[in-house]
């Protein structure tokens, strides 16, 4: 949703702020941490046989906010 000028306006002469949440979706789940969603995507596969693998090893690695180091 976009804030308007008049929303703005009364934010900051009121002090309010304003915090957006990812969120990620891995089939019919929500998660508020991506790496809750990655932790379920691979249970999940290994129960159906499939097993994921980390191509991106290099990557930094996720932390419990969901964000990379």
């Amino acid at each position: 949703m976009k804030t308007s000028n008049y929303d703005r306006s009364m934010m900051e002469r009121y002090g309010i702020t304003c915090e957006q949440e990812s969120l990620y979706y891995y089939k019919s789940f929500q998660y508020g941490n991506l790496q809750d969603a990655v932790n379920f995507a691979i249970l999940e596969g290994d129960r159906k046989g499939k097993h994921f693998t980390n191509k991106h090893k290099s990557a930094a690695p996720v932390l419990q906010s969901g964000k990379r180091e």
